[in-house]
């Protein structure tokens, strides 16, 4: 594996206390080839890999960056990190920098409200246009759906054999400049 020098090992930890804790768990790992045959596991690593690959890479550390970069795309198994670790390395081997997101960029939050409708038939045909009046369908906080717990579990139907196959899921949010966007994302 590639090696930072330890001024920038002291900038990764302090600049993200949580990345840090979770690098030395896996460090200290006893079984590390165990750990990572665990999705979340594996999810967590190839995500902290980048994130320190990144951060090597910015503070003029290129080789060792696209290293870690590499070893992380290697490791990832779907989700965030999938998706997240090529846009990094193309950014990167262009020479632009990458995107930093920040917490006023996220248009959807975890937890942020929804309504939804589950009666196990269609909804009025105006239901996605932002007037639609919703007040009669039930809301709850996200993460919604069936299984997994979800902050807010949705209707099967009445009947266990003939389950509803569809929820309709509608919410709010407000673009301060919507000429800032240029690619919407999903994360779960």
């Amino acid at each position: 594996m590639a090696t930072i020098s330890g001024d920038t090992e002291t900038r990764l930890r302090e600049g993200d206390p949580f990345a840090g804790r979770a690098h030395e768990a896996l460090v200290k790992s006893t079984d590390l080839a165990a750990d990572l045959r665990d999705p979340t596991w594996r999810a967590a690593y190839s995500m902290i890999v980048a994130l320190r690959g990144l951060m090597a890479a910015k503070n003029g550390e290129r080789e060792s960056g696209m290293t870690l970069l590499a070893l992380a795309e290697a490791t990832a198994a779907g989700g965030p990190a999938a998706t997240m670790i090529p846009q990094i390395l193309a950014s990167l081997e262009s020479g632009n920098p990458a995107t930093v997101i920040t917490e006023s960029d996220i248009l959807l939050k975890r937890g942020s409200p929804w309504s939804y409708f589950d009666e196990g038939k269609l909804p009025d045909p105006a239901w996605m246009q932002p007037e639609f009046d919703d007040r009669r369908w039930f809301r709850g906080p996200a993460s919604l759906g069936y299984g997994d717990k979800p902050k807010t579990p949705v209707g099967w139907g009445p009947d266990e054999k003939k389950r509803f196959i569809t929820t309709w899921f509608r919410t709010r949010f407000d673009v301060a400049d919507p000429g800032k966007i240029a690619a919407v994302s999903h994360f779960s």
